[in-house]
């Protein structure tokens, strides 16, 4: 009995290691997030003194006309990379959480089992049986979860590609309209 006490909480600890590993795969998702807003910030703020400066040497309609389009197209193209790199990010950190979803779920699982096939030695068959049986819907479930994530990510990533292609493809034709 003292090796299955054991057991669990070895699971129990292990059980722990893996709440801190998904915390790192959020932090490291929020941390390029992040880094990619300040990036994006300092840029734009470049860009918009760039701009201003450029404003001041506009010397009649003509000229200001184009300027406004030429800093809408700009503008446009930036906002298309933004989104890209965003998707990006979502993306990797999806991916990461499947990874870490699927390793957690497997070592929690054979822990359990472990644990469980200790502790089973001496209980009576019709409770290693129910216990099994329990490991393996638990099993079954993991798998499921674990699937149903990895299509998840691939549907997001088809959907955000679908609309930042759509995105850019009106920004093309209406630079070709105005043409």
């Amino acid at each position: 009995m003292q090796k299955a006490i054991e057991q669990f909480a070895a699971v129990n600890k292990r059980s722990l290691h893996t709440v801190l590993g998904a915390w790192e795969v959020a932090f490291s998702g929020a941390e390029k997030w992040s880094r990619l807003n300040i990036e994006a910030s300092k840029a734009l703020l470049a860009e918009a003194a760039q701009q201003t400066q450029a404003l001041t040497r506009v010397k009649s309609a003509e000229e200001f006309t184009s300027f406004g389009t030429g800093a809408a197209n700009v503008g446009f193209e930036r906002a298309i990379g933004y989104s890209r790199h965003v998707q990006q990010i979502a993306a990797e950190s999806q991916a990461e959480a499947a990874k870490w979803f699927k390793s957690a779920a497997d070592e929690i699982k054979d822990g359990v089992a472990q644990a469980l096939e200790g502790a089973a030695t001496a209980a009576p068959q019709p409770s290693k049986d129910a216990a099994f049986a329990a490991i393996q819907g638990a099993s079954a479930w993991t798998d499921s979860m674990v699937e149903a994530t990895k299509q998840a990510v691939k549907q997001t990533n088809e959907f955000t590609d679908a609309a930042i292609s759509a995105t850019a493809e009106m920004v093309k034709n209406a630079r070709v309209k105005k043409s």
